[in-house]
């Protein structure tokens, strides 16, 4: 009952500093992983569960056990500082409490999202979760630390759907995201690494009166790396930003004060793990996402912003890490490419977008979803506006068809291809650059595939 009074007095506190602060309120805190919540309010929740060393060093076991739990909160504070820009943000850090079973990203993504999600976690209809989590371990004297990243918004498909008018019906047509889950790639460590977390979390661990490293420290927070170590229930939100400090105050009745993000000079945590950017690119995704299609939740940054936000930070994560995963490459440029479809009033937006997608499919040619979203733009660039173009529409059914040669039970591929036929039947000299037989044909071939008349 205490637990749950606890919860409930600093969700009130969050509430009424989102509602009566004029900063638009970004807050922060730390749960048991037995008991994942998260900021109703925010349209964006970031969820960071513990990392863990999956190694056989005994010698090492402890420092990197207790690097590897502390690593989650030093991604807390970055990602609170960094994530501001966005605008009341939530981020929860997740923590392993002594006794308790280990913390496992697919039954902490159930409680949150999946169907039988928990009503008190706190997740609205249309309020959107990215959850990283991840493992330092070691191959031949080696360490490395690889992350896992997951996003979903409840009860709400990451679709999009253009459609045209034609002479018999509306034409629709739709695409979803290459991926909602990704492996990311692994980053070789150092011991020396393993030390600066460790002594990150101790400078960074603290609340002080000031924005400066000498200042008072008001309070402490409790030592999540330490085993058995109790977890005491702490949050913030943010009531104001100086460079690389950000002012908070307590959710649970404790002192205000100061925290700082890993320092830039000391040891910078995005050299480490430029994950972080790939993770912010996704927060700017569905920032924009929700703005658009949620009623719930306050509407911050402008659209515009919120693309250039995502774009620099795929930058960086792509400055960073080269090619070393495809199918996170393919997923940032087709990210990248919806926001600029969906958020962009340029004139040059749906041809931008399509490149964006062309990459998503160099990268992943097998991904039926990313050719889904280049036919989607194909199809506007040739034929939604005046003077339509017979070569466009010409490479646009041959993309339309190869969608459904690399999965031919696509419901999206076959639908668009229908949608594309609908499209042409209003134009008549499509008849003749592509055929009158040839149409008729594919006509015949998706009634049989899907149950059509």
């Amino acid at each position: 009952m205490t637990r749950y009074l606890r919860y409930w007095r600093a969700r009130a506190a969050y509430v009424f500093l989102a509602c009566c602060v004029a900063f638009p309120t970004s807050a922060m805190e730390s749960r048991p992983c037995n008991d994942p919540r998260v900021f109703s309010r925010s349209p964006v929740n970031v969820l960071l569960l513990p990392y863990t060393y999956t190694g056989t060093r005994a010698q090492m076991a402890r420092p990197l056990s207790q690097a590897a739990g502390r690593l989650g909160l030093l991604m807390e504070h970055d990602s609170l500082i960094e994530m501001t820009k966005y605008q009341a943000i939530g981020v929860v850090n997740l923590v392993r409490t002594p006794g308790s079973e280990p913390c496992e990203a697919d039954d902490v993504w159930e409680q949150l999202v999946g169907p039988r999600r928990d009503p008190q976690a706190g997740l609205r209809p249309g309020g959107a979760v990215v959850m990283m989590w991840g493992r330092i371990y070691e191959e031949g004297a080696a360490l490395y630390v690889q992350s896992y990243l997951r996003f979903a918004r409840a009860d709400t498909s990451e679709q999009i759907e253009r459609t045209l008018p034609s002479a018999y019906g509306r034409a629709t047509f739709a695409a979803k995201l290459p991926t909602q889950v990704v492996t990311l790639p692994p980053r070789r460590i150092t011991l020396d690494d393993i030390a600066s977390i460790n002594s990150e979390f101790s400078r960074l661990a603290v609340v002080r009166e000031a924005p400066n490293e000498t200042a008072k420290v008001v309070d402490r927070l409790p030592d999540v790396g330490t085993p058995g170590q109790s977890l005491r229930p702490f949050g913030y939100a943010v009531v104001d930003v100086q460079g690389d400090w950000v002012r908070v105050v307590s959710l649970y009745g404790g002192p205000p004060g100061w925290i700082a993000r890993v320092g830039s000079r000391t040891w910078p945590l995005r050299d480490r793990l430029p994950e972080l950017h790939f993770l912010d690119a996704v927060v700017g995704y569905l920032q924009l996402r929700v703005a658009q299609e949620a009623r719930d939740f306050p509407r911050t940054v402008a659209a515009p912003r919120l693309i250039e936000y995502s774009r620099q930070s795929l930058a960086r994560y792509r400055e960073a890490t080269g090619n070393a995963s495809p199918a996170a490459e393919a997923l940032g440029h087709a990210l990248l490419g919806t926001m600029i479809l969906l958020g962009s009033d340029e004139a040059s937006a749906v041809g931008n977008a399509q490149a964006e997608f062309g990459q998503s499919v160099r990268l992943v040619p097998y991904n039926v979803e990313a050719r889904n979203l280049a036919n989607v733009t194909g199809v506007l660039r040739c034929c939604a506006g005046q003077p339509r173009s017979e070569a466009g529409a010409q490479a646009t059914m041959n993309s339309l068809l190869d969608a459904i040669g690399v999965d031919p039970e696509n419901r999206n591929a076959l639908d668009n291809l229908a949608a594309f036929h609908r499209l042409l039947e209003s134009w008549p000299e499509a008849v003749t650059f592509i055929g009158a037989a040839e149409i008729e044909r594919q006509r015949l071939a998706l009634k049989q595939v899907t149950g059509t008349r």
